[in-house]
């Protein structure tokens, strides 16, 4: 007995004759794409499909269709994504703690590649931003507006107490060559950068020129350990530890 595709009465039964239900038409995806911008998916909802799609990776053919998919529409001059004038689902909205955290410790020791860094630097090469805007991201620039105390990293001036006398070119040299001039968190050697490697406080006291104290870092790990300064004295103190 055949079945039509779709039947709500064929619930635990088996068709082996049930014929595959026809391609959808370009309207039958229009309607389908309308009716599903309207529908908005409870919290429960949202948990559930996130549980069933955890650990689970979209295919190569799978990626290579939707690219095709995304170019035939650009082809015939459709408009997607995120465009001028739309408005962010953040809009307004700020991250709760518990989502600055989870973002972090994602975060934690991500590097983009050298090939993403190519690819970004070819798509914004020649990119001009027009007066105008130059004007508004001028206006707005956001460390204008958090200097000195307005910004939300300032910790009582500590960026302006003088270093120890100690605190030498000689000295963090001596550090460099103790490490082998790599980096203690991702790992570059030196030869591969084009400066010497910063020389990192652990527990961020300038004073404190003891050698378990100071580790070699590139600046873009150096930068990093501005945030969440609990966590990196804690990090480093157990790496010195475990490399004495």
């Amino acid at each position: 007995m055949s079945v039509p595709f779709g039947n709500t009465n064929t619930k635990g039964k088996k068709y082996p004759n049930r014929k595959s239900p026809p391609p959808f038409t370009e309207k039958h995806r229009n309607n389908i794409s309308k009716g599903n911008k309207k529908v908005k998916h409870t919290k429960e909802w949202n948990e559930k499909v996130g549980k069933a799609n955890k650990g689970k990776k979209r295919t190569k053919e799978m990626k290579e269709r939707q690219r095709e998919i995304i170019l035939e529409r650009y082809e015939k001059g459709e408009k997607f994504g995120f465009q001028k004038g739309h408005k962010s689902g953040m809009t307004g909205k700020r991250h709760t703690e518990r989502a600055k955290e989870k973002i972090r410790k994602k975060s934690i020791g991500r590097f983009v590649s050298e090939e993403t860094r190519r690819k970004l630097s070819e798509t914004h090469k020649d990119k001009k931003f027009s007066e105008e805007t130059i004007q508004k991201m001028k206006d707005n620039n956001w460390m204008k507006k958090h200097k000195g105390k307005d910004n939300p990293h300032w910790i009582d001036g500590k960026s302006f107490e003088p270093y120890s006398i100690d605190w030498t070119d000689d000295l963090k040299e001596s550090i460099r060559k103790r490490d082998n001039y790599i980096c203690l968190l991702c790992g570059i050697h030196q030869d591969e950068l084009n400066y010497r490697l910063d020389i990192h406080h652990i527990d961020y006291g300038k004073k404190n020129t003891n050698f378990d104290n100071l580790v070699p870092l590139c600046r873009k790990c150096h930068i990093k350990t501005n945030y969440n300064r609990n966590w990196w004295i804690f990090y480093f103190a157990n790496k010195v530890m475990k490399n004495a």
